[in-house]
C-alpha cells in the first residue's frame, strides 16, 4: 500500500483514500494523478510540499543531498527515502520532480559521498 501524508492507495492499487476529508475514490484518473474529487486538490504536489522543505509523503524535514548537475540537486528525504530532483534560484524553488528510490530502481548513494 502506498502511504503519504495526504493520501494512501489501497494495496491492490484501485482506490485512493484522501487523508484531509476521508474521501475514497476508484476512479483510474484520481489514482494516477493523486486527485481527490471532494477536495478538489491534487494530493501529490511534490512543488508545494518542496518549496515548503518538506516531503510531500512523510512530512518530514530533514534531505539527504545526492547527486548534482548544473542547478539541479538530488536530494533524499531522511525518514521515508524519498528522492526528488530540485532547483533553487536565489532561494526559490522553480522546479521540483520525484525520482526514483533506491528500492524501486534508482542508483545508491553511499553515505560517505554526502555527509
Amino acid at each position: 500500500m502506498e502511504r503519504s501524508t495526504l493520501y494512501s492507495i489501497s494495496e491492490n492499487g484501485d482506490a485512493i483514500t484522501c487523508h484531509l476529508c476521508g474521501a475514497t475514490s476508484s476512479n483510474t484518473n484520481d489514482i494516477q494523478r493523486r486527485y481527490c474529487g471532494q477536495c478538489h486538490r491534487f494530493l501529490d504536489d511534490v512543488e508545494s510540499a518542496m518549496a515548503q522543505g518538506a516531503c510531500p509523503d512523510c512530512g518530514a524535514r530533514h534531505f539527504r543531498p545526492g547527486p548534482r548537475g548544473g542547478a539541479s540537486q538530488n536530494i533524499e528525504c531522511r525518514r521515508c527515502k524519498a528522492r526528488f530532483n530540485v532547483t533553487w534560484y536565489f532561494g526559490h524553488l522553480i522546479f521540483a520532480e520525484r525520482i526514483e528510490r533506491e528500492i524501486e530502481g534508482g542508483s545508491r548513494w553511499p553515505e560517505d559521498w554526502f555527509p
